[in-house]
């Protein structure tokens, strides 16, 4: 991608999520999500998770992937 008039590539990043989730009764959910960053012309984006992971910050235009699985349930 290139901005008019310039030859400089701006950063910019591909990303794509899996979600899947199973019922294990009305209340009960299964969950587990796969994430992956595809950083392109030296972008850093990364993953924002509940506690700082920094092996979760890439290098720029490095690739980032992350996983979170759990339980859910509705009282």
């Amino acid at each position: 991608m290139y901005s008019k008039g310039s030859s400089v590539a701006k950063p910019w990043a591909l990303e794509g999520s899996l979600l899947y989730q199973h019922d294990l009764s009305k209340r009960t959910t299964l969950y587990a999500v796969a994430t992956h960053i595809s950083n392109r012309n030296g972008a850093a984006f990364f993953l924002h998770g509940s506690a700082p992971i920094p092996q979760n910050v890439p290098e720029p235009g490095g690739d980032v992937f992350g996983g979170q699985f759990g339980i859910v349930h509705m009282f």
